[in-house]
């Protein structure tokens, strides 16, 4: 395992960081940073990152790192250390390039020429003592050894770049470049982020310009790994640099381009249409097109927006469409921008209905000329300007009407969406890498079925029926700051009341009546919960099937609307030192610990019953940069801890307890492994409330949810008696919407 990184343009990081988890490169262990991801990867997994990834600008491997730099002597003394005849030979040629990070950096060493040429220096003289005076010569366009220089405070990192000395956002198919053109890179990135599935997807880029989104998605489609152009190309291994470097392994090398070579496509498996008005950019995209290899994949059209009507086959209606576009918006190209977005817009009512499309702009005023609610924004730089890549739902059109007449298209937000492409909801980007269960040319989407909104809606007009007339009394916040949000000091209006218990019963009874991202696994297992027989699948294969789609909805629109994200964040702030969390899930609570704060949490044991969850849960943790140093992951039940007695300074529960065969075994065993006294045991669990009507609602409710619910989840135990029942000492409970969730600070009693 070797130390690397991989640059890229700003808003990109976690989209590359899904490719090197993907199955295509495969890293093992990755830390997501602003502009890029540092990783920890085999020789192999290197030469694939190089191959496929198609959003980083490198591939840099680190070759020495030093703190405390404040001057050139700190930097020629770091670069001597290594021992340079490993890398290159002395007829060899170097070039070094020094990329300042930001912080506060010696005054001696922000000068990029003179850190530069110490470096090389270095190196030089490094080489003079071993020969007698002979020394490697410099070579800015094409060294054998390209060498990047990196300062940020007081540290600094020297890499050797596997990608030579131009960016890999430089494929190679550019002969002339469009004065709106998007980096290859940022193109490739809007396609992963939307969702582009080429066997399910009909692409369609209504405004191409030299057509580089077009472009990108044939390679994608094709399975053709982007740092293999210039190589088939020029038809010689030499242009890779790692080839030219004495300690490469070049039979690996050439293993990793050959298989890349086979897994290529013949053909696209669906079109991809590519559109503009003017001819001079439809020229350009297709010369373009031609160079990469992918001429024959796109269908290419010279038309205004508003006469573009798709021309597809028969077998091709049905497929589900995507429009990925980069449309004008004056500050890159002179005027007209306001009038394509309004055609613009009615093109998508026209042609993509029901549908999905994502728009990249840099200007909010011509946005609104399409006349859309957005759904989505994520932030993404290009050229130093900030972007937005915006996703908009379109309604599908309206029957027409009973007299025959059709009513106009509608274009805003439609609140129901429906699997694949034009017809589903896209991937989250802040979604975690899934690395066991899909490569990123294929992210996870929600499923089709019936939206969350639909459920329990008997049970919900049922009580807000009773809530009509019923007083509440104070309980429920009035603010969604984390303070208020878990106050019982504001009083609780009969609107808000209504608010709860429907946020209440979605939240609960979608497991119960199936949504999209919650679909019952067919299993055959019998179990039992509190006594009560459930439905026949086990709770460990049931937690499998819902992984990948659980944060749906368990972080989903009414968990934060009832206060659970902010209850979240004030409970698990509070833990530090050593702290063993159960039942971790798929890491929801990860964001709130407090890792960044030197000493603060020296170590987190994470621990699941569920492979699958934790699958997602060490995903997520590596988007977050967490380590091994910070969460160690166990398959282990709760009920049978193998820690020591006394091992952790804090234990934290969310929301598993009433999921737990035998909860107060599990909390008796939360208990033993506490240190008494000063440890603290944190929970915050669905609980029986205090409240009459609700604490009716769910003994109603409890056991017909848990016995054919997917999360197998009695929902309406007596918490805090279950806790003192294993020898806790409640110190500290927050009561949260009218007590259907209760929040517990105890200690282990001496």
């Amino acid at each position: 395992m070797k130390q690397y990184f991989a640059p890229c343009s700003g808003g990109l990081s976690n989209i590359l960081g899904q490719e090197l988890l993907g199955r295509q490169i495969g890293v093992e262990k990755i830390d997501v940073q602003k502009r890029g991801c540092a990783f920890l990867a085999t020789e192999e997994a290197a030469y694939r990152a190089l191959l496929w990834s198609r959003t980083a600008n490198g591939i840099w491997q680190l070759m020495v790192r030093q703190r405390g730099v404040q001057s050139r002597d700190d930097l020629y003394g770091m670069a001597r250390r290594v021992e340079w005849p490993e890398a290159m030979s002395v007829d060899d040629s170097l070039a070094v390039q020094c990329v300042i990070g930001g912080g506060e950096i010696s005054q001696d060493i922000t000068h990029t020429h003179f850190s530069s040429l110490t470096i090389k220096n270095a190196v030089v003289d490094n080489f003079r003592e071993r020969t007698g005076g002979k020394r490697p010569n410099v070579d800015a366009e094409d060294p054998v050894l390209p060498l990047v220089l990196f300062l940020q405070n007081d540290e600094a990192w020297l890499y050797r770049s596997l990608s030579g000395t131009s960016s890999l956002h430089k494929r190679g198919y550019r002969q002339q470049m469009h004065k709106s053109s998007l980096r290859e890179t940022t193109a490739a990135a809007l396609l992963l982020l939307a969702g582009y599935e080429p066997i399910d997807h009909i692409l369609v880029d209504p405004m191409c310009g030299s057509g580089t989104i077009a472009i990108e998605a044939a390679l994608i489609a094709r399975q053709i790994a982007p740092g293999l152009l210039r190589l088939k190309r020029e038809r010689d291994l030499s242009v890779l640099t790692p080839s030219r470097w004495p300690d490469t392994d070049q039979a690996l090398l050439r293993k990793v381009v050959l298989e890349a070579i086979k897994k290529e496509l013949p053909q696209a498996p669906l079109p991809i249409f590519a559109n503009d008005l003017h001819p001079a950019a439809i020229e350009l995209a297709k010369r373009d097109a031609g160079t990469a290899g992918v001429f024959h994949d796109l269908t290419f059209s010279n038309e205004d927006v508003m006469d573009l009507h798709l021309k597809l086959q028969a077998e091709d209606q049905t497929t589900n469409k995507i429009v990925i576009c980069n449309p004008p918006w004056d500050l890159r190209l002179n005027g007209g921008a306001a009038e394509s977005w309004e055609k613009l817009g009615r093109f998508l009512k026209r042609e993509a209905g029901d549908g999905d499309a994502f728009l990249l702009s840099g200007n909010p005023d011509v946005t609104r000329k399409l006349c859309m609610k957005v759904t989505m924004k994520i932030p993404i730089d290009q050229a130093g300007m900030s972007l937005r890549l915006l996703h908009y739902h379109v309604l599908p059109p309206k029957p027409p009407r009973m007299d025959g007449e059709e009513e106009e298209d509608g274009g805003r937000e439609s609140g129901r969406r429906r699997g694949g492409g034009l017809n589903s909801a896209p991937p989250s980007p802040a979604q975690p890498a899934q690395k066991a269960s899909a490569s990123l040319s294929s992210p996870p989407t929600r499923q089709s079925g019936p939206g969350a909104n639909d459920c329990g809606t008997g049970f919900t007009t049922m009580m807000l029926a009773a809530t009509a007339a019923t007083p509440f009394p104070p309980s429920f916040p009035s603010s969604a700051s984390p303070s208020s949000s878990l106050s019982s000091s504001h009083s609780i209006s009969r609107k808000e009341a209504m608010m709860t218990v429907t946020s209440f019963t979605m939240l609960m009874m979608g497991a119960v009546l199936g949504t999209g991202a919650w679909q019952r696994p067919k299993q055959t297992a019998a179990v039992a919960v509190a006594g009560t027989p459930l439905h026949s699948f086990s709770i460990r294969n049931s937690y499998d099937s819902y992984a990948a789609n659980y944060d749906d909805l368990d972080g989903g629109s009414a968990a934060r609307w009832l206060g659970l994200e902010a209850a979240r964040q004030e409970l698990i702030g509070r833990a530090h030192g050593r702290v063993l969390e159960c039942g971790v899930g798929t890491g929801l609570n990860f964001p709130f610990y407090k890792f960044q704060k030197d000493g603060n949490l020296v170590a987190l044991d994470a621990i699941d019953l569920s492979p699958g969850m934790l699958r997602e849960a060490r995903a997520k943790a590596a988007l977050l940069g967490l380590g091994e140093e910070r969460v160690r992951f166990h398959e282990m039940d709760v009920a049978n801890l193998v820690f020591a007695d006394g091992s952790f300074d804090y234990v934290c529960d969310t929301f598993s307890l009433c999921v737990y065969p035998d909860p107060l075994k599990a909390l008796k065993e939360m208990t033993r492994v506490c240190k008494p006294g000063v440890g603290r045991v944190l929970l915050l669990e669905n609980s029986r409330s205090d409240l009459q009507i609700l604490a009716a609602y769910q003994d109603a409710t409890a056991h017909v949810v848990a016995r054919i619910g997917g999360k197998s989840c009695v929902y309406n135990q007596d918490v805090p008696k279950l806790a003192q029942a294993a020898g806790l000492q409640v110190v500290r409970r927050e009561k949260i919407a009218g007590g259907l969730f209760t929040m517990l600070e105890c200690t282990r009693r001496l």
